[in-house]
């Protein structure tokens, strides 16, 4: 019986394990105004966002029409309520299409941009990057952000933590 037992619960953590997504081992350009990954502002969802990024672990429909503009969300990766801790939170209805990615924030995962800015970097690094960029703070949180056309660095203790893609 003990052996029995062992091995289901052997065999379900290595499920677990198959079917969260290892973010290790993922690798995202992040392109300001454009995309992140495999998703792309204006377009919908790909059909193998799933195969590249597991499974969706939260929903929410996008409200229809204009008026519902960036009301749906799609998280892959770990969330806390409504705060993403890491992969990508999806934001839907780019006012064209309901479905249409809007926005994509992307959290502590192996992602770049063509300059060279990945998660970790100091601020001053980033700056530097991108001497163009307007210093301000995130609304919510109040903590330190640089923002480039199409693109939101948010930094937590001085280094980079999310970024946020966003119609130009």
């Amino acid at each position: 019986m003990k052996n029995t037992i062992s091995i289901l619960l052997v065999t379900l953590l290595m499920s677990a394990t198959v079917l969260a997504q290892d973010w290790s081992k993922t690798r995202i350009l992040v392109q300001p105004g454009q995309s992140a990954g495999a998703f792309k502002l204006g377009e919908p969802v790909p059909s193998n966002a799933d195969d590249l990024y597991g499974k969706a672990n939260f929903y929410t429909d996008p409200d229809p029409g204009v008026n519902g503009k960036d009301s749906g969300s799609v998280v892959y990766g770990r969330a806390l309520g409504l705060q993403l801790r890491q992969g990508m939170l999806v934001k839907l209805n780019d006012g064209v299409n309901d479905r249409n990615v809007y926005s994509i924030y992307v959290r502590r995962v192996r992602a770049y941009t063509s300059q060279g800015a990945y998660f970790g970097m100091t601020l001053q690094k980033v700056a530097k990057l991108y001497p163009n960029a307007t210093k301000g703070k995130d609304a919510l949180t109040g903590s330190p952000t640089l923002t480039i056309p199409g693109l939101v660095f948010v930094f937590e203790n001085q280094h980079l933590a999310e970024m946020v893609v966003v119609p130009k």
